[in-house]
C-alpha cells in the first residue's frame, strides 16, 4: 500500500521538474554552490615592487596544511597608527585587490592582505569550509607578525564584498583579536546574494530562489556574524551597488551591536562616482579608526 502511495505521488510531479531536481542534487554533490561565490585567478597582475610602499611576501599554512600566500604592506608614514587584517573580495587575487587598500599604508596603517586557497600563489581550491580554515590560519599568522605582536598597535579587521563574510566571522569568533571592524560592500546572507547572481541569467532566473535555498548554506552569513562582534563596527555601502544591493548593507548594520556607524555614498560596488566622494568616504573611515582604535 505504501509503495502504491509513493508511486501515485511521483506521478503527480510535473515531468519538467524531475530534471531540475536531479540537476540540483548533482550540483550540490559537485560543489556548484561554491562556484557561485569564488572566481579565483592565479596570475599575479601587479608585482609588489611596483607599489609605493614596502611589501614583503608571507607564506603560511592553513589549518589543514594548504599552503597560502600573503603580502605585508608597511605603512609609509613615520608614525604607524595601526595594523589591518584585510579579507578581499571573491575575484582575482591580492595583486588586484591591493589597489583597494593602497591608500591605507599612505595614511599610516600596516596592511596584511592575504589570498584564500586557489587564489594567486595560494594552493588548493576555494570552498566555504576551506576559507574558514584559511581565515583562522591567516589570523594566527597576522597576530604573530613582529609588527603586530610586539608593537601594541590597534588591530582592525577590514572585509570587502565576500571578505566581509570572513572578516565578520573571525571577528565574532575571536573577540580578543581586534579593536574595530570595517565592512565595505557586505552582503547580508549567502542565499540572498546567490539568488541575485542566478537571476542575472535568463536560464536560471525563474529558479533562482529555490536553487539558492537548496544549494547554499547559511553558515558565516554576515547578518548573523555581526551580532557576535563586540567592538566598534563601521559599515560602508554604495547606494548604486549593482552587485550587492544597498539594502543588504542596511540589513547588516541593523543587526549589529552598538557602537556602530554607517557611511553611505552614491557609488557602486567598492567604487565612487567622483573623486570628492571617494575622499569623503575615506576620511570617514579614518575618522572612525582614529576614534575607536586606541593603543593596546
Amino acid at each position: 500500500m505504501e509503495t502504491k502511495t509513493r508511486y501515485r505521488l511521483l506521478k503527480r510531479i510535473p515531468w519538467f521538474v524531475i530534471p531540475f531536481l536531479l540537476a540540483i542534487l548533482g550540483s550540490r554533490t559537485m560543489g556548484c554552490a561554491d562556484r557561485l561565490f569564488f572566481y579565483p585567478d592565479r596570475e599575479i597582475h601587479l608585482k609588489k615592487e611596483a607599489l609605493p610602499f614596502p611589501v614583503r611576501d608571507v607564506f603560511f599554512e592553513s589549518t589543514d596544511g594548504t599552503k597560502l600566500h600573503a603580502w605585508f604592506c608597511s605603512a609609509k608614514t613615520e608614525k604607524v597608527k595601526g595594523v589591518i587584517f584585510y579579507c578581499h573580495g571573491n575575484a582575482q587575487n591580492l595583486s588586484t585587490h591591493v589597489r583597494f587598500i593602497e591608500w591605507l599604508p599612505r595614511a599610516g596603517y600596516h596592511v596584511f592582505i592575504w589570498d584564500y586557497r586557489g587564489y594567486g600563489l595560494s594552493e588548493g581550491t576555494p570552498t566555504k569550509r576551506g576559507l574558514r580554515k584559511d581565515t583562522e590560519a591567516a589570523l594566527e599568522t597576522f597576530l604573530n607578525l613582529p609588527e603586530v605582536k610586539e608593537s601594541g598597535l590597534p588591530r582592525i579587521a577590514l572585509g570587502q564584498s565576500l571578505g566581509s563574510a570572513y572578516a565578520s566571522w573571525i571577528a565574532a569568533e575571536r573577540p580578543d583579536a581586534f579593536d574595530a571592524v570595517v565592512l565595505e560592500g557586505a552582503f547580508s546572507r549567502h542565499r540572498g546574494i546567490g539568488a541575485a547572481m542566478l537571476k542575472r541569467n535568463c536560464c536560471t532566473y525563474i529558479f533562482a530562489w529555490p536553487v539558492a535555498w537548496l544549494l547554499v548554506s547559511t553558515s558565516q552569513d554576515p547578518v548573523d556574524n555581526v551580532r557576535g562582534i563586540k567592538v566598534p563596527l563601521l559599515v560602508v555601502h554604495g547606494k548604486s551597488d549593482p552587485i550587492i544591493p544597498y539594502r543588504m548593507g542596511e540589513e547588516v548594520f541593523s543587526a549589529a551591536n552598538e557602537p556602530k556607524e554607517f557611511i553611505s555614498h552614491p557609488g557602486g560596488h567598492l567604487c565612487y562616482p567622483y573623486e570628492e566622494e571617494k575622499e569623503r568616504v575615506r576620511k570617514g573611515m579614518l575618522d572612525f579608526l582614529d576614534r575607536h582604535s586606541g593603543s593596546r
